[in-house]
This record gives structure tokens, sequence and C-alpha cells, in this order.
């Protein structure tokens, strides 16, 4: 029999020899293949271990993937990373928490099975089938189904399973307003101190100073890809809060119409015109689901004066942020938005025998990286609707139009006469109308990449799993009423 003290030294001795030869393959790594290598290389517990804590705790997961999602693109200015490959991973990782979870827990997969889910589901099957046309190049395919399909279905499927309650959309809209403070912080860093090194170079090595320092003055992007996705994600938070701060009371009313404010300064500091749709169609959106005639009434002549104000007049044409915004108003008399006009116009010559596209990935610039004899390399999309109908064929640019129409209309249809709640009800529209008007705002700009796309899918799962908290609320005023009765 063996002693007790020989059993205590040979976990001891196998512990020694892991470390020891953890040692000689870092040391070998570090000599080898360098740096870089060798700290991943000893790294690779601590990522085991956190991957392992996230396994056990998907509500975890999904706060950090939000945050992610927010920061990637900015990080990869400083670092060199595939952005787009790292959320994917982090998406599958997402998806494998999820179906882990079921071992550890009980999960309620059918809070992720309802129309939105459908809809994304339809238009995932259409892209799958997209991989294997004539023209399609799987490595293209591979990157572009992952925002185009894959994150949409993840996020409308896995939102309502793991925010549960009604409180986490509340979590959610506080956590929002933080991100966008932080990309207004960044851009208004950007106008008092300057540009750092590698925007510099973004500027001017990549090319970027020929649509962002213009005769009008410096257009600001904060840690966005470029100002226009960052004008459009900040009317995009503008939206949202200042509808939220009108359902919300005490301090967080004052925070979230102070956030409202900053979102808009946000977007007079992109320089981006074009994002002035957003806020037009999802204001509009939010009062037709309020079914409140005053504010019906107020709201439409509201916007009517603002429209008629920066397209018949030219008060404050002085201020070059208004006369910006203004020219959005009178696109034929916009150079570059003939030039989108002129592209449109070959981008049709050449989709005329291609009703499915050229496959995923490969409109616009970036078909380069993949097919540089490509017609539609050379060709600028200019717009994410283009796009979608350069890549997925007139066929794919219906189906997405009307499955965007349906997400929107039954979207407005469930707020409007399923949920009863008043809060809910304002905190959903508030979402939704933001969700709405960057849709309208996708004929413009490729405006649904990170960050703005995910969050987006978000709103709208939130939207759609509004009934559950519904249910919750109204559970909770029963208790409340029956203990009271009881007192």
């Amino acid at each position: 029999m063996k002693s007790s003290g020989a059993i205590k030294e040979r976990p001891r001795f196998f512990v020694i020899v892991v470390l020891l030869l953890g040692v000689l393959v870092v040391n070998e790594l570090l000599v080898r293949a360098g740096t870089v290598q060798g700290v991943a290389f000893m790294l690779l517990p601590i990522f085991a271990l956190l991957g392992f804590a996230f396994a056990l705790r998907p509500y975890a997961t999904l706060w950090l993937y939000i945050a992610v999602n927010y920061y990637i693109l900015g990080l990869t200015r400083y670092v060199d990373l595939k952005g787009g490959m790292l959320m994917m991973g982090f998406s599958v990782l997402l998806l494998v928490v999820l179906f882990v979870s079921q071992w550890l827990g009980k999960v309620e997969w059918r809070r992720g099975f309802n129309q939105l889910t459908l809809y994304w589901t339809i238009w995932f099957v259409y892209c799958t089938v997209l991989a294997f046309l004539p023209s399609a190049h799987f490595d293209a395919w591979m990157i572009a189904i992952n925002l185009y399909a894959f994150i949409p279905l993840l996020l409308v499927f896995a939102v309502p399973i793991i925010f549960r309650r009604y409180r986490d959309l509340k979590i959610f809209l506080f956590v929002f307003s933080l991100l966008t403070l932080t990309a207004v912080c960044k851009a208004l860093w950007q106008k008092t101190v300057g540009f750092d090194t590698a925007e510099k170079i973004f500027l001017y090595q990549e090319g970027g100073a020929s649509t962002h320092i213009i005769w009008s003055g410096t257009r600001y992007f904060s840690f966005f890809t470029d100002a226009a996705n960052f004008g459009s994600g900040m009317v995009f938070s503008m939206v949202v809060f200042s509808i939220a701060s009108v359902y919300v009371r005490g301090w967080l009313r004052f925070y979230y119409l102070a956030v409202a404010v900053a979102a808009a300064y946000g977007f007079g500091l992109s320089g981006t015109r074009s994002a002035v749709i957003v806020p037009f169609v999802g204001y509009a959106l939010y009062i037709l689901t309020t079914k409140n005639k005053r504010i019906l009434l107020a709201g439409v002549v509201t916007l009517a004066i603002l429209f008629g104000f920066f397209k018949f007049t030219h008060i404050g044409d002085g201020n070059v942020m208004i006369y910006r915004i203004r020219s959005a108003f009178n696109p034929t008399e916009d150079a570059s938005f003939q030039v989108r006009l002129e592209n449109q116009e070959r981008l049709r010559r050449v989709m005329a025998d291609k009703p499915f596209g050229v496959g995923l990935g490969l409109g616009g610039g970036k078909a380069s990286r993949f097919d540089d004899t490509a017609v539609t390399s050379w060709i600028a999309t200019d717009s994410w609707y283009v796009m979608v109908w350069v890549e997925t064929g007139a066929v794919g640019a219906v189906l997405y139009l009307v499955l965007h129409a349906l997400i929107l209309g039954v979207g407005a249809w469930r707020i409007m006469f399923r949920i009863r709640d008043p809060q809910l009800k304002g905190l959903l529209g508030a979402l939704l109308a933001g969700a709405g008007g960057m849709m309208a705002g996708c004929y413009a700009n490729e405006i649904m990449n990170f960050p703005n796309g995910p969050m987006v899918y978000i709103c709208e799962a939130f939207v759609f799993a509004g009934c559950w908290y519904d249910r919750e609320l109204a559970a909770r005023k029963q208790k409340e009423l029956s203990h009271g009765d009881e007192a």
C-alpha cells in the first residue's frame, strides 16, 4: 500500500513537469516564431479559463459581445486584427455557449422562435443558396454572410432567450447610452486635440482625407470606420434616447435627454448629411405607433415644418452644419449624388442578366480582394441597398426589402395592439423607431456594418420579445394587487 505522502507528492510532480514543458515551449516559440506567438501561448490558459467561465454564463457573454461589437473596428485601426472574422468567431462562441448552457440549466428555447426569427431564417437560407452561384467566391461568401445573415439570425434568436427580464431591456438602454457617449467623446477628442497616428494613416496614407477633410471642414469619425457610419450611428442613438426619455422618470429622464443631445452633436461633428433621413423616418414611425391623436398631429406638424425649413428656405446657410444638412434635401443639386446615380446606371447594365447577383462579398471595391477582373469591383455601390442588389440580385433585393417591411410593420403592430404596459410600449417604440430610421438610411450609405448593424438587430429582437416582458409586468402587477387585497 502506498503511503499518503507519496500520493500527495504525485500531483505536485505532474504540475512541475507541465510547467517545465510549458517554459520550454514558450522559450522555443520566442526564439523561433517571435514574441507575439510566445506571449499568445502563455495566455492560452487564461483564455481557456475565461472561455469556461463564459460558457457557464451566456448572460455575461452576450453583454461582452455587445461591447466588443461597438469597439472592434475602431480597435483594428491600432491592432492588426481581422475585425469581421473575430466577430464571426465571437458569434460562433455565443451560439456554442447558448447550447452548452442547456446542460447546465433550463433554456427557454421557445422565446427565440417568433416571426422575426422566421424572417431572418428565410434570408439566411437565400444567402446560403447563393454560395452555389457560378460566379460566387467561397472566401468572399464566408466573410460576407457573417453580417448579411448569420449575425442577424443569431442575435434575434439569442437576445429573447438570454435577456429574459424586462430589467434587461432597461439595462441594454443604459449600456447603449454609455457606448454612445464614448463615441461622442472620441469624436470631440479628435476635434479638440487632433487625430492620433493611426487615424492620420487612415486619412493621409489610405485616402480617407478625400472624403473626411473637405471644403466645408473636417468630418470626424470617432472610432467608427468612417464619418458616414459614425453620423448614422449617432442619429440612431438620438432617436432612441430622445423618445426613451419621455418614458422614464427622475434623473434617468434628464440623462437620456442629455445623451440624445450629445448624439445630435456627434452627428453634427460627422458632417454626414445623408443620415438626416434617419430621424425623419424614425420619428414618423414612432408617431404612428403611439396611436395618440395629439402626438400624431404635433409630430406631423413638426416634421412638416422641419422639412419645409430645410427644403424651401435658405435660413442659416452661413452655418456649415445647416448648409450640409440642407443639401441632402436638394440632391439634384449635389454633384456626389449625381455620381451615385451614374454608378447605379452602370451597375444596372451589368446586372441585367444577373437576377441572383454576382455573389456575396463581390460588390464594390472589396471585390478586388477576390476577383480584380470583376466589373463590379471598380464600380462603387455607395449604398447598403445597392450593395444588396449587386451581390444578391434583383430577387434578393426584393426579398430583403419585403422582409424588412414585414419586420417594421409587424413590429409596429405588436407595439400598437399587443403591448399593454405604457412604459414598455414607449421604450419598444423608441427601439423600433431607431431601427426603422436606420433601414431608411441604408439607401444613402453602407451603414449596417459593425457596430450599427448588430445594434439594430438587437433592437428588433427586443421589439419582438416585448410580449414576454408585457406578461412579466402584468404578472407583477397582479401579484401586487393580490398582496394588497390580503393586507
